[in-house]
């Protein structure tokens, strides 16, 4: 059984604050109750559940035990992400240097256009540009005015 079990999603508020705040808060929490452990203090949640000083002592250590479980996946994940760029490395060097070789030979000129096709690709683009309205300030307002 989880904290989030002693309150349900819908009567619980937002406690506004980052997981990192939250983890810190258990923290405290967690060490005022270790200090106060022969105390039998009792505990009563929202929802009527009650709990005492352990019961709640050894949730709080559930959940923070989740946390560093998370930390670790987390630094494996870093260890592993340097291990695959490691890897990769050589590879991604070498596909570079083929890829500029294979466009390097790949690459060939355009077939000039001939005085129409000019003329009609200048066209085109006027229509285009008037239709998107991205022409200069002179042109805007020669078609409000």
């Amino acid at each position: 059984m989880a904290i989030e079990d002693y309150v349900s999603a819908r009567e619980a508020p937002s406690t506004g604050h980052a997981p990192s705040r939250v983890r810190s808060m258990l923290q405290t929490l967690g060490n005022q109750l270790q200090a106060r452990k022969e105390a039998g203090l009792t505990f009563v949640f929202v929802g009527g559940k009650i709990a005492n000083g352990s019961q709640l002592l050894s949730e709080i250590e559930e959940a923070l035990a989740e946390w560093q479980r998370l930390d670790a996946l987390l630094l494996q994940e870093r260890v592993q992400r340097q291990r695959i760029a490691a890897r990769i490395s050589p590879f991604v060097e070498f596909f570079s240097v083929v890829r500029r070789q294979i466009r390097h030979v790949e690459r060939k000129r355009r077939r000039p256009l001939t005085a129409a096709q000019r003329v009609i690709a200048a066209e085109k683009l006027r229509q285009t540009r008037k239709l998107r309205l991205t022409m200069g300030k002179r042109q805007k307002k020669a078609l409000k005015a």
